[in-house]
Order: structure tokens, then sequence, then C-alpha cells
């Protein structure tokens, strides 16, 4: 598995090729755990060059989710969508066609939280 890190606006989107195996998804909790970026924020984790997952990878997958939850995944293709189904339940994770249009959820989101906390400083003042 070969991994590819942006950042864009303070999300890290990590991009994945090759397939995912158990070892490499126990490291790569590791090592969002240890990015700030990832533990204060937001992380995409894409998977559209990736042609296999092995089933327990996403369960170490979805136990970081449970501590973060600003993990989203995306580029699922129909066969690791499935083994992602079997192991996660997949309404509960926000799961978007490309990493482009999952940052475009968060920047969507952040405008209305921004929006928000200006309105409630406004009612304050």
């Amino acid at each position: 598995m070969r991994i590819y890190r942006t950042d864009c606006d303070g999300v890290e989107v990590l991009r994945f090729s090759g397939s995912v195996g158990l070892g490499e998804a126990r490291a790569l909790v590791d090592r969002l755990g240890s990015s700030r970026t990832a533990a204060d924020g937001c992380c995409v984790l894409d998977f559209s060059r990736v042609g296999h997952v092995d089933y327990r990878a996403f369960a170490v997958l979805e136990d970081l989710r449970r501590s973060n939850s600003g993990i989203i995944l995306s580029g699922l293709n129909d066969y690791v969508l499935n083994i992602f189904a079997l192991t996660s339940d997949p309404t509960t994770v926000p799961v978007f066609p490309t990493w482009r249009a999952a940052l475009q959820y968060l920047a969507a989101e952040r405008g209305k939280t921004r929006e928000h906390a200006v309105a409630g400083e406004a009612g304050r003042a």
C-alpha cells in the first residue's frame, strides 16, 4: 500500500493505492493518532486507487472512527464498499464518491458552523 498525503485548508487527505491489509491499517491508525492535523480536525481517507481491503483493516479503521468522528471515507468502489459494509455500519460513516466531494462537504459544514458562531456572537452583543 502506498499513501499520498495532501493538506487542504487544514484537512488531511490520505489517498491510498494498492491493497490495504491489517498491518497497514494498524500502522495508519498509529500515524493518524500522532498527526496533529488528523487528531484536531478532519481527515479524508481516499480508497479510489485501492483494489482490495482486508476486512479486519476496516474493523481497525472503525475503532479509529469511534475515537475521532472527523474521519471521512471516499472513493470506495463497489467491491471495497461491500467489504466495508460487512464490518461497519455504512450509515454512521460519511462516504463520498471522491475526496474532492468530501472536501466540498467539509467546507459547507464549516460554513454552517461559522455562520452559527457569528450569529451567536451577534446575539450576545
